[in-house]
């Protein structure tokens, strides 16, 4: 029968593994008795066949390395949490995926498309304030797609913005807000538009109501997106 071998410091250049079971490193809380034995609670039937090494722990026994961890091989694990509240990946409509090349991807199901930042006009008549291209190959069929924009008015007039199909030639979106000097409040606007079934070239125009077209009456953008999924 064998028994265990106790040392404060061990100094050695090789460790070599006499058997085909894994070399077990535990803490003496895991050991049953002297001779190798392990407590009920600590089984190995779980390990795997084709294990070399295994290091037991738990979130209150971590395993440290001082330094760069390299691994030629192949890595594989479980995404578990940063200490026992809080997430490994925190948000809203974030999907994370594992591809074909062994890579993680993080991806949101929601994907906004920026069309226009800061944009003001005291005209009547449509002011171009941007252009937008949509190829649907590049996302998938069918998705979800919305015109959003926070707008905000000057002395009494409203705010609108136009979306211009160049391929169609048609007006596939307008988006209308109205308020009192709603400078410091903006207004969160939103329209649903058609999947495209090709890739689309877009304008954006901006224009307001009301008035005087010149004077010091305005509206503007804060942001134009397109809300995709």
């Amino acid at each position: 029968m064998s028994y265990d071998f106790r040392a404060d410091q061990v100094r050695t250049s090789r460790l070599i593994s006499s058997g085909s079971a894994p070399i077990l490193v535990y803490p003496s809380s895991s050991a049953l008795n002297l001779q190798g034995d392990l407590v009920p609670t600590f089984s190995t039937s779980s390990v795997g066949a084709d294990v070399f090494l295994f290091v037991s722990g738990s979130s209150q026994q971590k395993t440290v390395f001082g330094g760069d961890v390299v691994v030629s091989g192949a890595m594989t694990a479980s995404i578990r949490t940063t200490n026992g509240a809080a997430d490994f990946i925190v948000g809203s409509d974030i999907d994370v995926n594992y591809n074909s090349l062994g890579q993680w991807e993080l991806t949101g199901s929601v994907r906004r498309l920026s069309i226009a930042g800061y944009a003001r006009t005291n005209l009547t008549n449509a002011t171009l304030i941007g252009f937008a291209y949509i190829n649907p190959s590049e996302y998938g069929s069918g998705i979800p797609i919305m015109i959003e924009a926070v707008g905000m008015n000057m002395n009494s007039v409203s705010g609108g913005l136009s979306l211009y199909n160049q391929n169609n030639g048609t007006t596939d979106a307008i988006l209308t807000w109205s308020g009192v000097d709603t400078l410091t409040t903006g207004s969160y606007v939103s329209a649903s538009l058609a999947w495209p079934a090709s890739a689309k070239t877009y304008e954006l125009h901006l224009s307001q109501s009301g008035g005087v077209s010149g004077g010091s009456n305005y509206t503007s953008v804060g942001f134009v997106n397109f809300r995709i999924g």
